[in-house]
């Protein structure tokens, strides 16, 4: 985290849903920090990702600090303050799939589900991931590593 930055107040939130320039220097940012851990777009208009050329390594960085568990979270609660909620759904699915189908993110987990499911507002979307969480994960309240 950065502890010389300040929480973002309503009024910025509002100021950058409202300017359409702010939201393309958002959508630039996330595409960028999607880059930095490993992730690409398969479709931007619908926030479908895939992994990326780099996925291998950036897992792994992933996997050994996982403090960066916590700017996802972070991430993820600003998309849906600025406008972009329907881009967090598509995260929360490829991270999901990533930590509990391919087993790639194994730190993850409690992050996903004490977190990352609860961040998503859309009812709809919340309701797809918590069925993919119980699919994928039937016995989620015992944590396995």
């Amino acid at each position: 985290m950065n502890s010389g930055g300040h929480a973002l107040q309503l009024h910025e939130a509002k100021a950058i849903k409202s300017d359409p320039q702010s939201k393309k220097r958002v959508f630039r940012a996330y595409t960028m920090m999607l880059d930095f851990y490993g992730i690409e777009f398969t479709n931007q208009y619908t926030g479908e990702l895939k992994r990326g050329k780099n996925w291998e390594e950036k897992a792994k960085s992933l996997n050994k600090y996982i403090y960066n568990y916590l700017r996802i979270t972070q991430i993820l609660k600003f998309l849906g303050e600025v406008g972009f909620e329907e881009l967090k759904c598509p995260l929360v699915e490829f991270l999901l799939l990533e930590c509990l189908k391919e087993r790639s993110l194994s730190y993850a987990n409690i992050a996903l589900k004490d977190y990352w499911v609860h961040v998503l507002r859309n009812e709809a979307d919340r309701t797809y991931i918590l069925r993919l969480l119980a699919h994928y994960w039937p016995d989620r309240d015992k944590l396995e590593r």
